[in-house]
């Protein structure tokens, strides 16, 4: 991955790849106001010994900062856009934590047959959704069965942040 500026947002490191991170989350990563809230949630929240389960990683925020609490057992993080991916990874990587789990692909009650997923300018506008808003392209992904997850995983948090995906 390549890139010539790392942005630090909420004490985290983020490669700043300006064909994956637009203006509209540039300003508030900048601003130590992307996704504020929910950084300082995980940070009061988790503990040593705490497992947790991310569906939607995005940037790669919040699975760095649960990955970063002092004596936290696991981290596992599902993200559907596979164009995130490899920032996700560097996010990490860049921050020193090297034991988060990151899976590809669509979250869903059960594993299954893949489903299409459209993917947009804005990887925040990406989604399982054709009709609404244009997209560049479409790919089929695995469906990742969350119930088999936390049956093996056992999370003791749970961080749930798929633009609606949540709902479906």
């Amino acid at each position: 991955m390549e890139y010539a500026e790392v942005i630090t947002s909420s004490g985290v490191k983020i490669p700043f790849v300006p064909t994956i991170i637009s203006p509209k989350i540039e300003r508030p990563l900048r601003r130590n106001r992307y996704e504020a809230r929910e950084c300082e949630a995980v940070r009061r929240m988790l503990k040593p010994g705490d497992r947790v389960l991310e569906l939607g990683a995005g940037v790669g925020l919040l699975s760095t900062i649960a990955g970063m609490v002092e004596g936290i057992d696991s981290v596992t993080t599902i993200e559907a856009n596979p164009g995130l991916i490899p920032l996700i990874r560097e996010t990490h990587r860049l921050n020193g934590v090297s034991h988060v789990t990151v899976i590809n692909g669509v979250a869903s009650a059960e594993d299954g047959p893949s489903v299409d997923f459209y993917l947009r300018p804005d990887f925040w506008g990406s989604s399982m959704e054709s009709q609404s808003r244009p997209y560049d392209s479409v790919v089929a992904l695995p469906r990742v069965g969350v119930g088999e997850l936390v049956k093996s995983l056992r999370p003791t948090v749970l961080i749930c942040d798929i633009e609606g995906g949540e709902l479906g």
